[in-house]
């Protein structure tokens, strides 16, 4: 797979990482974050996301968070079987 284009090193990464930490009520996971120290997301050459940018990341996941999608989409586990 080749690289086309690697977002470099932001100075307000720390900042940023908090903010989205902040709003999405949890903590990255240090791995994550460590990565996004380094890049803010790469994009293969077919302009696939190989790796997110913070701004995919955190918005995603608060879409999949929101109240609308999921119930609409899944069934609970509460009726299951233990």
């Amino acid at each position: 797979m080749t690289i086309t284009h690697a977002a470099t090193t932001c100075v307000d990464a720390p900042i940023r990482t908090a903010e989205a930490e902040r709003r999405l009520g949890r903590s990255l996971p240090a791995q994550l974050t460590a990565l996004l120290m380094k890049t803010d997301g790469m994009v293969g050459e077919y302009g696939t996301g190989v790796v997110w940018s913070l701004d995919r990341i955190l918005e995603q996941n608060l879409l999949f968070r929101g109240p609308d999608t999921f119930p609409g989409l899944y069934m609970p586990f509460d009726p299951l079987p233990s």
